[in-house]
């Protein structure tokens, strides 16, 4: 073999192995998807009837946040929504192409379809309480803020959700979830909308986990007692309070509805009865302080 053509297998073979490593390290990045249908839907978990997130235009590049599919044929993935920030959700198997070298696709089901994000409140049951930091990342994606405190872990998520503006907090005890707090905000608009989501809420959280030991509507100003249609305004004011209560299989769980300064917040929070005081330990103030600071402005 003459020089030139040494030199030319030589520089070959450096081709190769170049190309080589820039295709492993492309495999061994994030997985992506290409989204082959206009307007595809991306929902909050693996079903059509789910919340609808967003519908994304074709050529959409998502990235696969889990190595199986959920239901047989739903992946979860990250996207860039229309207002510039991550979020994640589910995409049906029918909208997307991969854009990585096809492998065994695991199709999750059995115990594990019993898990959704907890903003899917139909889907919240006492069982959820107890579950690792692993699964809950699985499902909510990476927090906005993660916090260790002794034995306890918290997470916190910040989501834009439907009309709502959403604030998550997560405390594990030994990598065990004890207590789940959401905050959902909402500057006042439609005068009665945050009293049919908290009907509609109230009545899927019944489902599971039966009829409520305490049910109230507590007006604090009667301003507006006797005008049924402002009484969502009479929420947003500070004149009225709607709060529920159940305890099921060792859970104690609220739902309250209430508002100041033209504003109403749905709260849910759900927390292991023999952890209660351990939950205490930790303080929601700074990050639900921060977020809300923000709202204001």
């Amino acid at each position: 073999m003459g020089y030139l053509e040494r030199r030319t297998w030589i520089l070959y073979l450096i081709i190769i192995v170049f190309s080589s490593l820039v295709i492993i390290q492309v495999f061994s990045a994030d997985k992506k998807l290409r989204v082959i249908k206009n307007g595809a839907a991306i929902y909050l978990n693996p079903d059509e009837k789910s919340p609808l997130l967003e519908n994304v235009p074709q050529g959409t590049i998502v990235s696969l946040l889990s190595p199986g599919k959920f239901k047989v044929n739903w992946y979860y993935v990250s996207y860039q929504s229309s207002s510039g920030a991550v979020k994640s959700g589910y995409i049906h198997e029918s909208s997307v192409e991969p854009l990585f070298q096809a492998q065994k696709i695991i199709t999750i089901k059995g115990e594990e379809a019993s898990y959704f994000s907890v903003f899917d409140f139909c889907h919240l049951e006492p069982s959820f309480w107890g579950a690792p930091i692993e699964k809950i990342i699985s499902l909510e994606g990476e927090p906005d803020q993660r916090k260790k405190l002794d034995n306890l872990e918290v997470l916190y998520y910040q989501r834009d959700l439907m009309d709502y503006m959403a604030y998550l907090q997560f405390i594990f005890n030994d990598n065990s979830l004890i207590q789940i707090h959401i905050e959902l905000w909402q500057i006042a608009g439609s005068k009665n909308k945050p009293l049919r989501d908290y009907e509609q809420i109230k009545t899927c959280l019944s489902t599971n986990f039966g009829s409520p030991f305490e049910d109230i509507v507590h007006w604090q100003n009667p301003t507006f007692r006797y005008d049924e249609l402002s009484w969502g305004y009479a929420v947003s004011l500070g004149h009225l309070i709607y709060q529920t209560r159940w305890i099921n299989q060792g859970v104690e769980l609220g739902l309250r509805l209430r508002g100041e300064n033209k504003k109403n917040w749905l709260e849910v929070e759900g927390t292991q009865i023999n952890y209660q005081e351990i939950a205490k330990k930790v303080s929601r103030d700074d990050f639900f302080r921060f977020q809300k600071r923000s709202l204001r402005e």
